[in-house]
């Protein structure tokens, strides 16, 4: 405890142990703290939304939809007509949160507008586990047809870590989260 405050106070006994905190584990923490805060309040919402507390982004297809976002994304790389599209070569990793946040909102729009006749919210729930359904049977198939090492670094994104987490992307993602937090905080 001790060496971790002269880290932050800028007495380290060794530089690298500084940078090594700085540059590598504090974006790491701060990203986690934010993600769980935002996972967290946005499940509290689609619970209270639906009066429902096994609602949930996997159980609208949300998390699918998602998932199949990113499949598409890393599983696209093919040649064809001796022409390679690569969209992890050209995008880099903000395409994938590109495709990510795509594929999730194509499916709840598709979900709210299959929902949009029912007045059930039970009813509601069954055809968002039915779209998680289709879109998951999608990624299935994606992979099927995928080369293998492709498909290990798709099932590497499911598995979520933090480890490529820099300063870069919580700048765009903090003010994000926390605004998001707040707007959440405001209308409750």
């Amino acid at each position: 405890m001790d060496e971790l405050l002269n880290i932050v106070s800028g007495k380290a006994s060794k530089k690298s142990w500084e940078y090594i905190f700085f540059n590598f584990r504090l974006p790491k923490a701060i990203t986690a703290i934010l993600t769980g805060a935002g996972i967290s309040v946005a499940g509290l919402q689609m619970q209270t939304l639906f009066k429902n507390p096994l609602a949930g982004p996997s159980v609208l297809g949300i998390s699918h939809g998602a998932s199949l976002g990113v499949a598409i994304f890393v599983l696209s790389s093919t040649t064809i007509f001796g022409i390679t599209t690569n969209f992890q070569e050209t995008m880099g990793s903000w395409g994938l949160v590109l495709f990510a946040v795509s594929g999730s909102f194509l499916v709840l729009l598709s979900v709210l507008f299959a929902s949009a006749r029912l007045s059930d919210s039970v009813t509601v729930l069954i055809v968002g586990l039915m779209f998680g359904f289709i879109t998951g049977a999608v990624v299935n198939i994606l992979q099927f047809f995928s080369d293998p090492e492709l498909i290990q670094n798709f099932l590497v994104w499911t598995f979520g870590s933090l480890a490529g987490v820099a300063w870069s992307q919580l700048q765009v993602m903090g003010p994000i989260i926390t605004l998001t937090l707040l707007l959440s905080l405001m209308y409750s």
